[in-house]
């Protein structure tokens, strides 16, 4: 009598399954990298958006904010310089970039440092992990050393856990500002401008880190 045998065997089936996860694990990795390089991508359009917004009308948000700081989102979207993504449920306080970072914009008035008065982008991120905030951190300074003839100062900082308030400022750098202190974005490497991410993501007790850019108005 002769027996035959249809179909699959257990041990056959487990290897099918077992390469099936190895490649589904591919899959998903190779997605999540290239979301997370979609992301830098679109992070790095609406900032390009933001800082031609900011350069050409931050001489006449002086005059919007009067002697005091304001937030000029409203006004800005009313000029339709804000990307439509980039705006959450009615916040008016602050807009949003692709990783979900808040951005605030504002005219500033400092007669304490200076004695200048402008307008500027402050961008808070929460920490994810090192790798991908490093990441985000390094795509927003890279950014913005190409805008050094028309930005006036740049700074990165820290944030305390709980609070508001920048904590350790980890650098700074002019763009048309000249202080003897701060190197020129124009001139520094791109590996020192990254430095700068890397201590204000390492920073214990911090949960955000802050890049401020500032354009002088007076």
């Amino acid at each position: 009598m002769k027996f035959y045998q249809f179909g699959r065997s257990m041990v056959e089936m487990l290897g099918v399954l077992a390469i099936i996860g190895v490649l589904s694990v591919g899959a998903i990795a190779g997605y999540s990298k290239a979301m997370f390089k979609y992301r830098l991508n679109k992070q790095t359009e609406q900032l390009n958006t933001l800082i031609s917004a900011v350069t050409e009308t931050y001489r006449s948000l002086i005059n919007y904010g009067g002697n005091k700081s304001e937030n000029i989102i409203p006004y800005l979207k009313k000029l339709n310089y804000i990307p439509k993504e980039m705006l959450k449920n009615e916040d008016e306080d602050f807009i949003y970039d692709s990783f979900g970072n808040q951005y605030l914009l504002r005219t500033y008035n400092s007669s304490s440092w200076m004695g200048t008065c402008g307008a500027g982008i402050d961008m808070y991120s929460d920490l994810l992990n090192d790798q991908s905030s490093r990441e985000i951190c390094q795509n927003i300074l890279r950014t913005v050393k190409e805008y050094h003839s028309l930005i006036w100062y740049t700074e990165v900082t820290s944030i305390q856990e709980g609070s508001t308030n920048t904590g350790v400022t980890f650098a700074a750098f002019n763009g048309t500002l000249d202080y003897e202190y701060y190197p020129y974005l124009k001139d520094i490497p791109l590996s020192e401008l990254y430095e700068a991410c890397h201590k204000a993501t390492e920073t214990d007790g911090s949960d955000r880190f802050a890049v401020r850019i500032w354009w002088k108005g007076c």
